[in-house]
């Protein structure tokens, strides 16, 4: 692909967008690989398990539990694929900060998310 200049340009897809969100993880600026991923959605970009768990991760770096709760919703809701590796992740976080009320939810709504999932088959 060539602009108007004939120079090589390219379009950043979900990959590059989730390049930049990690690195703005292993940062600290989790806030903005949040708006990043954001303007993935803004741009059409379909955010893939990757994108979900560099979030989730870096939430759970910087102690912000409730946020990494939310992408991991999101996740869920949206249908993408989470692996053991992640709900366990989220299951510590829940652990650490003596929210095992929130883990027991989290685990009844991963149930009925697979049981759902298992109707459809």
């Amino acid at each position: 692909m060539f602009d108007s200049m004939g120079s090589k340009s390219f379009s950043p897809n979900v990959v590059t967008f989730t390049t930049l969100i990690n690195g703005y993880c292993k940062a600290g600026r989790v806030d903005d690989g949040l708006e990043l991923f954001c303007e993935m959605g803004r741009r059409g970009i379909v955010a893939n398990a990757i994108t979900y768990i560099t979030l989730i991760h870096g939430f759970r770096e910087v102690g912000n539990i409730n946020g990494a709760l939310d992408i991991f919703q999101e996740m869920i809701s949206r249908g993408v694929y989470h692996d053991t590796i992640t709900i366990c992740n989220m299951l510590t976080g829940l652990w650490s900060k003596e929210e095992l009320k929130r883990a027991l939810a989290m685990l009844e709504d991963l149930q009925m998310s697979m049981d759902h999932h298992l109707g459809d088959e």
